[in-house]
This record gives C-alpha cells, sequence and structure tokens, in this order.
C-alpha cells in the first residue's frame, strides 16, 4: 500500500507528516527531491517493508515493527523469506 505523503493522515496519533520528515524533507534539503524522496516512477528506490502498517497501529507499536524486505537502488537486498545476492 502506498501512501500519498501531501494527504495529511492523522491515525492513533501517527500521521504522513512524520514519515514525510524522513522521506522528502532530507531529499528536498539536499535538492534531490527530483530523483528521491517519494516512490515514484523514475525515482530511486531506498526503501523498506515493514510487517504492519504504521498508520493503522498506535505510535507506541512502532518501535516492534520488522522489516520484511529492504530495496536500495531498485534492488532487493534484503528479504526476511530468502536471501539476495548483491549481482
Amino acid at each position: 500500500m502506498l501512501f500519498n505523503c501531501d494527504t495529511i493522515i492523522q491515525k492513533n496519533g501517527f500521521h504522513s507528516d512524520a514519515l514525510k520528515s524522513y522521506t522528502f524533507g532530507p531529499a528536498f534539503g539536499t535538492f534531490r527531491e527530483h530523483e528521491l524522496g517519494t516512490i515514484e516512477e523514475g525515482k530511486l528506490a531506498d526503501l523498506v517493508v515493514l510487517d504492519r502498517n504504521l498508520f493503522e497501529i498506535h505510535p507506541e507499536e512502532i518501535k516492534d515493527a520488522s522489516v520484511l524486505m529492504t530495496i536500495c537502488d531498485g534492488r532487493i537486498v534484503y528479504s526476511k523469506q530468502k536471501a539476495y545476492s548483491q549481482n
């Protein structure tokens, strides 16, 4: 599920502004928002897939989220289900 960071979603005290401050904000601050910071076609894909939706849990539970997959530069570099080589 993808979230539009321009839409303020507030649920259980966690909202998209917090996520945006870790994603789009740094890309904008380094003048790289055209290639980083949001999930869009043509942009570099560095992201993680978590075992839960951060918008549906209490903020105190965020620390318990587990990484299921890590994608760097558009390539899967970690998957909990299967080990991927970096070839």
